[in-house]
């Protein structure tokens, strides 16, 4: 009976802790999309033409842009940015639009949206809602292309091997904590998360030693 007891409450206790670490897990991607802004740019379709295009225009506003982010310190100071600048990263749009010979309309949003989990290099941020920078080409029905504005990692070729790697850790790990930096490398072993349903299988753990004269009452299962 004591046998049948301990293994419920031991399934109970892998339960709750899988539940916690779900929950955990969510808090830190929202604690980490507060302190980003990704890009997000949509071609008018997934013809070559417009794929070329797509990165035309994504080369454009990302030269125009390196300037203003490569020295700004918060996350609300690129916000500023990119809501001040929205009106010429449109006519850059446009432009590069008319240059290749197109018409399509351009859409720029500065908004909240899902993101799937994304790489860049070493750095993997989770899957849920991050503020964007979002531009949509004609339809908007392309493959996407994107990366993270602030911190400005859009601004390093990830083609430069360990050079460019370690440039993008430095940089995201100036605005996150160390458990969130940790998070984004995917070192969990890292990370500090506490879970009151870990606390109370400690205190299971302790009391079952004492009533049993300290020996560890579960390796007699």
């Amino acid at each position: 009976m004591k046998r049948l007891v301990i293994i419920i409450l031991l399934f109970i206790i892998s339960f709750y802790f899988y539940i916690n670490m779900a929950d955990a897990r969510a808090e830190m991607q929202k604690s980490i999309s507060e302190k980003l802004i990704r890009f997000h740019i949509l071609a008018n379709s997934n013809e070559e033409y417009d794929q070329n295009l797509k990165i035309a225009i994504k080369d454009e506003v990302i030269n125009y842009l390196s300037g203003f982010m490569e020295n700004v310190e918060s996350v609300e100071g690129a916000r500023q940015i990119l809501i001040q600048e929205e009106e010429n990263l449109d006519h850059i749009a446009r432009r590069t639009i008319e240059e290749w010979g197109y018409d399509y309309d351009v859409k720029i949003y500065l908004k909240e949206e899902s993101f799937p989990l994304k790489s860049y290099g070493t750095i993997s941020l989770p899957p849920g809602k991050y503020n964007a920078l979002k531009i949509v080409i004609g339809e908007g029905r392309g493959d996407n292309w994107w990366c993270v504005m602030f911190p400005p990692l859009c601004f390093i070729d990830l083609t430069l091997g360990n050079i460019a790697i370690t440039t993008s850790e430095d940089r995201m790990s100036k605005f996150l904590s160390e458990d969130e930096f940790a998070f984004v490398l995917g070192d969990d072993s890292k990370i500090k998360f506490r879970f009151k349903i870990f606390e109370f299988f400690q205190a299971f753990k302790h009391k079952e030693d004492r009533l049993n004269g300290g020996v560890n009452g579960f390796s007699k299962i």
